[in-house]
C-alpha cells in the first residue's frame, strides 16, 4: 500500500513539474513576442566575411537588432543583401551609417549602427526598394587593403618610371653630362690668371667710369652756370634781331621807294637808281645772312648753350684705349 502512495507521488510530481515547464516556456514565448522589429537591408560590395546570422546589430554599442539574413544579389552577383532586424523603437534616421566591426580575435564580426539625428527624417524604403537601405562604410580592414593596394600600385609606377628612367641611354647621357663638367672645371682652373687679369681690368674700368661720371657731373654743373650767365645775353641778342629785322624792313621800304622814283621818268633819278640800287640789293643779301646767322645762334643758346661755348660733347675711352 505505501509503494502503490509513493509511485502515485512521483506521478504528481512530474506531472506537475512538466505543467509547469510548459507553462514557463509559454510565458517566455510570449513575453519575446512582445518586442517588435522593423526589418533594414544593408547593400555592399565588400567582402562581410565574419558576419554571420544571428550576429548581434548595435547602435553606439548598444545590443538592437540581429542579423537574419545574408545572401547574393540575383540581379547584381557582385553585390551582397545583410538584412538586419532591428527594434521598433530604434530611430534609424536617414544619416545613420553602418559598419562592419571585427570581435576580437575570434573572426566574427558585427554591425554597429552609428550617426543620425532626432532633427533628421526617419529612414523609409524607396519606391522600387522592399526595406530601407543603410548605407554601409568600409571597415577599417577594407581601407587598409584598399590603401595598401593604392600603395602598391604607386610603388609599381614609381619602379616603372625609375626603369625608364636609368635606362642605358640616359647612363650614357649622364656619364656625358659628368664628363663635360669635369671638362668645365678643368677650363675653368687653367684659365685662372685670365680671369683674375679681367676682373682686375673691369674694377679699373669700374673706377675710371666712377670717375668719368663725377667729372660729367662737374660739366654738367659748370655748363648750368654758363647757361645762368648766356641768358641775358640771349636776350640781348634777340633784341639786337629785332632790330635788324626793323632796318631790314626799312631797307626794302626804300628800295622799294627809289624804284618808284625811277619809273617815274626822270633821268637823273633812274642814274641815281643805277648806281644805288646794286649797293641796296647787297646790303639787303648782307642783312638776311645776318639775320639767318643770327637766328640759328638764339636758337642754338636757347636748347644747348653748352654746345656753343665747349663744342658738341666727346665719347669717353673704353677699358683699355
Amino acid at each position: 500500500m505505501e509503494t502503490r502512495i509513493s509511485y502515485a507521488a512521483v506521478g504528481l510530481f512530474v506531472l506537475l513539474f512538466g505543467i509547469a515547464t510548459v507553462g514557463l516556456g509559454l510565458w517566455l514565448a510570449k513575453g519575446t513576442d512582445r518586442i517588435q522589429y522593423e526589418r533594414y537591408a544593408i547593400q555592399t560590395t565588400e567582402s562581410v566575411s565574419g558576419l554571420n546570422i544571428s550576429s548581434p546589430v548595435k547602435y553606439r554599442g548598444v545590443d538592437v537588432g540581429k542579423v537574419v539574413s545574408i545572401s547574393l544579389d540575383k540581379e547584381h552577383p557582385e553585390r551582397v543583401i545583410v538584412l538586419l532586424d532591428i527594434e521598433h523603437d530604434v530611430p534609424i534616421k536617414t544619416g545613420t551609417r553602418a559598419k562592419l566591426a571585427p570581435q576580437g580575435v575570434t573572426g566574427l564580426s558585427t554591425i554597429n549602427l552609428t550617426g543620425g539625428y532626432s532633427s533628421e527624417p526617419d529612414l523609409r524604403a524607396l519606391p522600387n526598394e522592399k526595406y530601407p537601405v543603410i548605407p554601409l562604410d568600409p571597415s577599417l580592414l577594407d581601407q587598409l587593403g584598399t590603401g595598401i593596394n593604392d600603395i602598391m600600385y604607386s610603388l609599381s609606377l614609381l619602379a616603372n618610371r625609375l626603369n625608364d628612367l636609368l635606362n642605358k641611354q640616359n647612363i650614357d647621357n649622364v656619364g656625358a653630362i659628368i664628363n663635360h663638367v669635369e671638362e668645365v672645371t678643368r677650363t675653368l682652373a687653367e684659365s685662372r690668371d685670365s680671369m683674375r687679369q679681367f676682373v682686375d681690368e673691369s674694377r679699373l674700368a669700374a673706377q675710371q667710369a666712377r670717375q668719368l661720371a663725377q667729372d660729367s657731373r662737374a660739366t654738367v654743373q659748370s655748363a648750368r652756370a654758363v647757361t645762368d650767365r648766356l641768358l641775358p645775353v640771349v636776350e640781348q641778342l634777340s633784341v639786337s634781331l629785332e632790330a635788324v629785322r626793323d632796318a631790314a624792313v626799312g631797307a626794302r621800304a626804300a628800295s622799294d621807294k627809289v624804284k618808284g622814283m625811277a619809273q617815274v621818268g626822270s633821268e637823273q633819278l633812274q642814274i641815281i637808281g643805277e648806281e644805288t640800287q646794286p649797293e641796296v640789293q647787297r646790303l639787303l643779301g648782307d642783312l638776311r645772312g645776318l639775320t639767318l646767322e643770327m637766328t640759328n645762334l638764339a636758337r642754338e643758346m636757347r636748347t644747348d648753350p653748352n654746345r656753343v661755348l665747349v663744342g658738341p660733347p666727346t665719347r669717353p675711352r673704353g677699358p683699355g684705349e
